[in-house]
């Protein structure tokens, strides 16, 4: 058996108009309950991935909005012993990211899903991969589309 991660994003409305040198991240305690240990962990990923990458300076130019809207770490021993073969196993994670200008109106909302199914090769794999990887696109689209690059 192996590990399948797939990790998409779907634009809602149009893209940044960057390049932008500051940005505010907030996260919207609405929507999907996640457990506070897991939300911090995700509120750091995009923190560490967007400031100390140099993409961007904490500041107001923007603000990026976070809102999980659906989280569910599945069961990690599932993902193990049954793989890809039970659906219940899997983790999957969609956070939907409203971009703002600083006058409040939307630049952007997109959503970020990001899913694991299990395998021996992976010892089930952690929900904490989910979380990474919808950070990291979450990353990559506001780096290109709203800085100036990475």
């Amino acid at each position: 058996m192996r590990q399948r991660q797939r990790a998409n994003h779907h634009q809602r409305s149009a893209g940044g108009t960057g390049p932008y040198k500051s940005l505010k991240i907030v996260e919207v305690r609405t929507g999907a309950v996640v457990p506070d240990a897991q939300r911090a962990a995700f509120r750091e990923k995009p923190e560490h991935r967007l400031y100390n990458t140099g993409s961007f300076a904490r500041g107001d130019d923007f603000t990026l909005q976070c809102t999980f809207t659906e989280y569910d770490p599945g069961s990690q021993l599932g993902r193990l012993f049954f793989g890809v073969t039970n659906a219940d196993s899997e983790a999957n994670v969609i956070v939907q990211c409203n971009y703002l200008a600083p006058d409040g109106k939307s630049l952007s909302k997109v959503e970020f899903t990001s899913r694991l199914t299990g395998g021996v090769l992976v010892l089930g794999g952690s929900a904490e991969t989910v979380l990474d990887k919808a950070a990291d696109k979450i990353r990559d689209f506001t780096a290109s589309n709203f800085g100036s690059g990475i």
